[in-house]
């Protein structure tokens, strides 16, 4: 008893996943955005102790850190829909994982960038 809408399962389908698809996107943009903001976050905070412009350097401090810790949450998203791309049944699976292996990739320099950071602010500190 199938259903008249149900597609029948093809492995050979053209068809790349959706989920796959948005995965990849993500993939792309989210260690781009965490670079920018990885960078930006530090110059602001420097900038705000040498010319003591408050307003501005808290704001665009504020703006680049939301926008580095919101990159893992995006990149955990993206491995999601690549998981469950990979599980679709009738597209291809290529994309979803292209996509899973750039997401955790991104994954991978949210953490190496935390610890960078840390061992840079154990430094300052130890001065």
């Amino acid at each position: 008893m199938s259903n008249e809408n149900e597609q029948p399962r093809d492995p050979a389908s053209p068809r790349p996943s959706k989920l796959g698809k948005v995965s990849v996107v993500l993939g792309l943009i989210v260690p781009a955005g965490m670079i920018l903001c990885g960078c930006v976050f530090p110059f602001a905070m420097l900038a705000l102790g040498k010319h003591g412009d408050s307003d501005t350097g808290h704001l665009l401090g504020y703006v680049a850190l939301l926008g580095f810790l919101a990159s893992p949450i995006a990149s955990l998203t993206g491995i999601c829909l690549a998981v469950a791309g990979l599980f679709s049944r009738n597209c291809r699976r290529r994309t979803s994982v292209a996509g899973l292996v750039l997401n955790v990739v991104a994954l991978s320099v949210f953490v190496l960038m935390c610890l960078w950071w840390s061992a840079a602010i154990d430094d300052m500190i130890a001065c």
